[in-house]
């Protein structure tokens, strides 16, 4: 064999190597962590809304977000107070930041609703009579959580709006983008 071969196997091995044992790597801490993750994006995202959120199956995915790790939920819908269901679906993934997992609050990066409904209303004025979610910062004993999301992506969801009087809109959406900005 020549040195030249033998180099090249070399650096062949660890080009195609390290990449493999990095994925190796990341699906074990997933699968041993992967339980507290996805309690702790299901507590993030119900100590920010205003209602209550029922779940089907929770499931962790790195295709829908990569390289952030997804939270895939479901069968979701959240119920307002009054019992009226504000968003429904077959699937909402909550875009986690990878480094905010290794903390006590993981960061959303994202929430992306998939073939449901989505229902808003509007006060006298115009504007949203109730938004679920709440925006301020709490605090619970000595950690602060605050709402740091930064996108929301509706797909293939039908978009009804109720206004004054007995004014209302329907509409279907197959993406609609909207991004929040960053927390002043």
């Amino acid at each position: 064999m020549s040195t030249a071969f033998t180099s090249r196997a070399r650096l062949l091995g660890l080009i195609l190597g390290l990449p493999i044992l990095l994925g190796l790597a990341l699906g074990l801490l997933a699968w041993q962590r992967g339980d507290v993750w996805k309690a702790r994006a299901l507590d993030t995202l119900s100590d920010h809304i205003d209602g209550t959120l029922n779940v089907g199956e929770v499931t962790l995915s790195w295709w829908h977000g990569f390289p952030d790790i997804s939270v895939d939920v479901s069968n979701v819908a959240l119920l307002q107070n009054e019992g009226d269901t504000l968003v429904a679906g077959e699937r909402l993934g909550l875009a986690l930041d990878f480094w905010s997992l290794w903390g006590d609050q993981p960061q959303i990066e994202s929430i992306t609703l998939e073939g449901g409904r989505v229902l808003l209303e509007l006060d006298e004025e115009g504007r949203l009579a109730s938004i679920p979610f709440e925006t301020t910062t709490e605090t619970d004993g000595s950690s602060p959580k605050a709402w740091t999301l930064g996108t929301i992506l509706i797909r293939d969801c039908a978009v009804n709006v109720k206004g004054p009087g007995n004014t209302a809109v329907s509409l279907h959406t197959d993406r609609l983008e909207c991004g929040l900005g960053s927390p002043s």
